[in-house]
């Protein structure tokens, strides 16, 4: 199957002249008009043989057709030829997304919905919400606990001014893979895809801020007590948190060589920062001890 994916947006430049895309244009000049026909058809998709058998309809020889089609394909418009054409509906959430990381949508569909997303904590709705726009398969599951009942899970847990230490250790002895999202004062920060035992975690994270205040475990508790943090954080941290752990799943699901990280978006600005997340010596998850009573205990 020949078939421009529906997602390019194409735009009459001048006369013969057609634009495919508009952030990084490519033009086909020199285009007669049984070839402007022949491309409106490739918009709806023609098998190979159909596609030669309709150039000749339209009177367009056949070295000047199949040269029509390698220009396509070097502007990288067309669907990959093996592709399903079951996933190729226009309004198909899988298209564009399939172009930004060059993959077929079919397979691009396949890897974003083979693996339930369970969100927790009091960003749920919003980053459930967002991740199911953008194409994942997401669990009705709210509590940690319900994860383990899901087949190769991966958990986002949403916190507020410091990490869900709790669930992460939990999650962390049980290998499941996981994202933490905190919406801070001033930032919102998330990881990137932690795969216990051979990522470092949130509590290396942790540890590295233990190590810069002796006293953040003490505090710890104190601030996870306080009341009222989904009605005094930024009204934009929500939405902010949402969007970016969808961008930084997806890629970690779509790009295989995608390395583990911390963002930290800047709720003034909307600037963001990343850092490489790195093991911390004190922290044991590169061998997960399963069940510890108080998350500061795996530092011991």
């Amino acid at each position: 199957m020949l078939r421009i994916c529906p997602s390019v947006p194409i735009t009459w430049r001048g006369r013969g002249c057609l634009q495919f895309g508009v952030e990084d244009p490519v033009l086909i000049d020199g285009l007669l008009p049984a070839e402007a026909s022949l491309i409106e058809d490739l918009r709806m998709g023609l098998a190979s043989a159909q596609f030669h058998h309709r150039a000749q309809e339209l009177g367009i020889d056949l070295a000047r057709a199949t040269s029509l089609i390698s220009l396509l394909a070097e502007a990288d418009v067309l669907i990959p030829s093996d592709s399903d054409t079951s996933a190729m509906a226009k309004g198909s959430k899988a298209l564009s997304t399939a172009r930004l990381f060059r993959r077929t949508p079919d397979e691009t569909s396949e890897v974003l919905a083979a693996r339930t997303v369970a969100v927790l904590g009091p960003l749920r709705s919003p980053v459930a919400h967002q991740l199911s726009l953008a194409g994942f398969a997401v669990s009705t599951a709210s509590r940690v606990d319900e994860s383990e009942a899901l087949a190769h899970p991966i958990v986002v847990t949403t916190s507020h001014l410091v990490p869900d230490l709790h669930s992460a250790t939990w999650l962390v002895d049980r290998e499941i893979d996981h994202c933490q999202v905190v919406a801070g004062e001033f930032t919102v920060t998330l990881t990137g895809l932690v795969r216990p035992g051979r990522t470092p975690c949130t509590l290396c994270g942790c540890l590295s801020l233990r190590d810069a205040d002796a006293d953040w475990f003490d505090q710890y508790p104190r601030i996870r007590a306080l009341q009222d943090r989904d009605e005094l954080s930024d009204p934009l941290a929500a939405g902010v948190a949402a969007t970016h752990i969808a961008l930084v799943l997806r890629r970690a699901l779509l790009e295989d060589a995608a390395e583990p990280m911390v963002r930290s978006v800047d709720l003034r600005t909307g600037f963001a920062d990343e850092e490489d997340l790195a093991f911390h010596p004190r922290c044991h998850c590169r061998a997960p001890v399963p069940r510890f009573g108080r998350p500061e205990e795996a530092a011991q």
